[in-house]
């Protein structure tokens, strides 16, 4: 396993400030950090996890911290590239 796979692993697990209150506390991981791509038509776990991004309750905080970490993934329930949405959900932030 990478380093960056088991940063994030323990990261998503609660091991950090507002993660323990996160809705993806315990869910897999690769649903927001996965390895084929971000293409969120063509894969439903992307899909799934910016449902459960919906309703969290920290999902401001997640947000936050993915853009000042400059962070890939989906944070707060956006796809982020080098901390910055994707320019399909720009207008959504």
């Amino acid at each position: 396993m990478s380093e960056l796979v088991k940063a994030l692993s323990g990261f998503v697990r609660g091991d950090d400030g507002f993660v323990s209150d996160a809705a993806c506390r315990g869910l897999p991981t690769e649903w927001w950090f996965p390895t084929q791509g971000m293409n969120v038509l063509q894969t439903p776990s992307l899909r799934t996890a910016k449902e459960i991004c919906q309703g969290c309750k920290v999902r401001a905080e997640c947000y936050e911290y993915g853009v000042a970490t400059a962070s890939w993934g989906i944070w707060g329930g956006v796809t982020l590239n080098d901390g910055f949405p994707t320019r399909r959900e720009k207008k959504n932030v």
